[in-house]
């Protein structure tokens, strides 16, 4: 019989070793797939995100696009009088990509005159070799250029626009006429606003509309200004106010207010504007009433009105209207307040934020930082309440960068190397690295308005006068330019250079806009001595009391957007142009 004891041990089972490697092999395989799954959902993550940028920045340039392309006026300056073909005004703030302010918060280096010109912080310092212009935040990080704005008249190119209006419809009352339908003991008063059974109108539809296109910051913390970190980004807005001037109060056909003859009021006087639509008469009944205020309309209203000071009724505008400054949405209303700003500046003390205080306690009083925490007055300062965020076309953007095409903006070629070649680029204004060293190669690019006021990008022995069409500050007669007198108010640095499309009605509409002995002395049939006019001729153009900003033609304008996702952190942009010459 076989001894049980001399065969060989059968194993049952691993051993611990081999345990611990196959274990280590499953993990090394577990992590593999984990990772490799992490690695598909950000690559699936970050797809999506790039689908929906590309998919909200397509529908943002498509309604750009379609918007420019009706643009109603000439865009040249100098429009007549009576054509009633509306207006455009591009806007360009303080900061650009090339060069903004430092952590001073000042151009230049804060408290010198660091170009020697007699002026101390002034705008013509922005860049000046030696400072911290180039150091802040804004000009070294992602954050692009967001401080522009596009306002223009335009006709609809596909189906009408719509919008909201709040009045009586046609029987002259609120809600049922006669009826007290909120059961408050009124009747027909204005919060019985479409009630049912009321005829009170709420859609309105023009071919014609007043469009708005800017940037406003999403102030997170509520401080006033913008902090980097954590980033605080912007939201584009869009605001369309219709062009109805069919909805004014006016007279019947008997052309008097009230009854024609008779004193409706029994205030003494006949046929007075305070008698509009007593019992009897044949008035038309349309949209304002008397007094209303014109933010405080357009707050509630789709519609594009002034304040007539003569009457004090708000006045659904025409395009005529729109070519006046005044007349126009977020501007300083009443042609006596001629130039008519908009856009930031100081407010009545003339200071940013507060005057001679440290609003935002950096060391300096009275800096760019400050804009808004005191009077300052701000772009579209009267959009809130109830509806607000109803204009929101992005959120998250980091640019809205308006540019305009000066034929004369000299096209600069920058080598990154010169012991070899093909690596040589072109540059514009704006672009970094571009100076006036570099040699020029071409004529003709997109620049911001009024973008010599930095020095690097000046032309070498020009450093005061115009350089190309686009590059110097706005005419002196515009009163937009902070080195007028009566434009004080703009201090340090100018708050905005704006092209417009102007109007030749501002020489014969009876105010003395440039305050000298004469008025509307360049239309009044006269040669009035102007010792700075080129040709002493009747009526020629020194005699004119105002000027456009920029009294060229625009070729072109380029609007690139810049928008970033903070779950992906990914940044895209793009670049809308369209092209104004005449065909």
């Amino acid at each position: 019989m076989p001894d049980s004891t001399s065969q060989p041990c059968r194993r049952r089972g691993f051993t611990l070793v081999e345990m611990m490697v196959s274990t280590a092999i499953s993990l090394i395989l577990i992590l593999a797939v984990v990772e490799s799954f992490r690695v598909i959902g950000e690559a699936v993550a970050e797809g999506r995100a790039s689908l929906s940028m590309s998919g909200q920045l397509r529908t943002v340039t498509n309604r750009l696009q379609d918007d420019l392309r009706g643009i109603s006026a000439p865009v040249r300056s100098w429009a007549l009088r009576g054509s009633g073909l509306g207006y455009l005004e591009i806007g360009e703030g303080i900061v650009s990509d090339s060069y903004n302010l430092g952590p001073d918060g000042m151009p230049g280096a804060a408290g010198v005159d660091d170009d020697g010109q007699n002026g101390i912080d002034d705008y013509f310092e922005l860049g000046t070799t030696g400072t911290d212009d180039t150091s802040s935040l804004l000009a070294t990080s992602m954050l692009g250029d967001f401080d522009d704005y596009i306002a223009f008249t335009a006709r609809s190119r596909e189906g009408q626009f719509v919008g909201r209006v709040i009045h009586p419809g046609w029987d002259l009352g609120w809600g049922v006429v006669d009826v007290d339908d909120d059961g408050d003991g009124t009747t027909d008063e204005p919060d019985e606003f479409l009630y049912p059974g009321s005829d009170d109108i709420s859609e309105i539809r023009s071919n014609e509309a007043e469009i708005i296109w800017w940037v406003a910051l999403d102030d997170r913390n509520k401080n006033g200004r913008w902090d980097p970190l954590p980033l605080e980004t912007f939201t584009i807005r869009r605001r369309v106010l219709l062009i109805v001037p069919d909805l004014n109060r006016h007279p019947g056909i008997d052309g008097k207010w009230g009854e024609a003859g008779v004193d409706d009021n029994n205030n003494g006087v006949t046929d007075e504007i305070g008698e509009f639509a007593w019992p009897g008469s044949d008035d038309r009944r349309a949209l304002f009433l008397s007094g209303a205020n014109v933010l405080q309309l357009q707050n509630a209203h789709d519609i594009s009105a002034h304040l007539d000071p003569s009457s004090g009724l708000c006045i659904g505008n025409t395009l005529e209207d729109l070519a006046l400054r005044h007349n126009r949405v977020a501007h300083l209303p009443g042609p006596l307040n001629f130039p008519n700003y908009t856009g930031y500046h100081p407010g009545p003390d003339g200071g940013w934020g507060v005057a001679n205080t440290d609003d935002d306690g950096n060391g300096s009083t009275d800096d760019l930082f400050e804009i808004g925490l005191g009077d300052d007055l701000v772009l579209f300062p009267w959009y809130r309440g109830a509806r607000f965020g109803e204009d929101v076309v992005m959120s998250n953007v980091l640019g809205f960068d308006i540019r305009v095409f000066d034929p004369l903006a000299a096209v600069r070629m920058f080598d990154h190397s010169a012991n070899d070649s093909g690596d040589e680029e072109a540059l514009v204004p704006g672009d970094p690295a571009y100076g006036p060293g570099l040699p020029v190669i071409g004529r003709g690019a997109y620049v911001d308005l009024f973008y010599g006021r930095i020095k690097g990008l000046r032309e070498p022995n020009v450093p005061q006068i115009p350089m190309t069409n686009f590059s110097d500050a706005p005419h002196r007669k515009s009163q937009l330019n902070p080195h007028f007198p009566a434009a004080a108010v703009c201090r340090l640095v100018p708050p905005f250079a704006i092209y417009d499309t102007w109007t030749m009605a501002y020489e014969s509409d009876g105010l003395n806009q440039d305050g000298d002995a004469d008025t509307d002395e360049g239309n009044d049939g006269q040669d009035n001595p102007n010792p700075l006019a080129v040709n002493n001729a009747v009526d020629d153009v020194g005699e004119r009391e105002t000027s456009p900003p920029y009294p060229f033609p625009l070729r072109g304008i380029q609007i690139s957007v810049r928008v970033y996702d903070p779950d992906s952190r990914q940044v895209r942009q793009v670049t809308v142009v369209n092209d104004f010459t005449p065909e």
